[in-house]
């Protein structure tokens, strides 16, 4: 008896390119004359912004930018004359 194998194609994903991305932070929060002691902490990853605070001990005065005061990048869209007809018929 032969299977048959029900095949179909995967739509297009229509999640953007942030979700794949991901940026790590090193910081030393050890003293400047002795051994380092490294934190390393996911930044942001699957598409979002990770507080800091959250990794950061609270007793290190670290320098950073809150979340709220974060400009985000701006990522440009280009259409074609006939990908923007067939959004806007006539």
């Amino acid at each position: 008896m032969e299977q048959k194998m029900m095949g179909h194609n995967r739509r297009p994903s229509l999640l953007g390119s942030a979700i794949s991305q991901q940026e790590a932070h090193v910081i030393n929060i050890g003293d400047p004359d002795g051994p380092p002691r490294l934190i390393s902490y996911l930044a942001s990853s699957q598409g979002f912004v990770w507080n800091p605070e959250i990794f950061i001990p609270s007793y290190v005065d670290y320098d950073y930018t809150p979340l709220e005061n974060r400009r985000e990048p701006i990522h440009e869209i280009f259409l074609s004359d006939e990908e923007i007809e067939q959004m806007f018929p006539k």
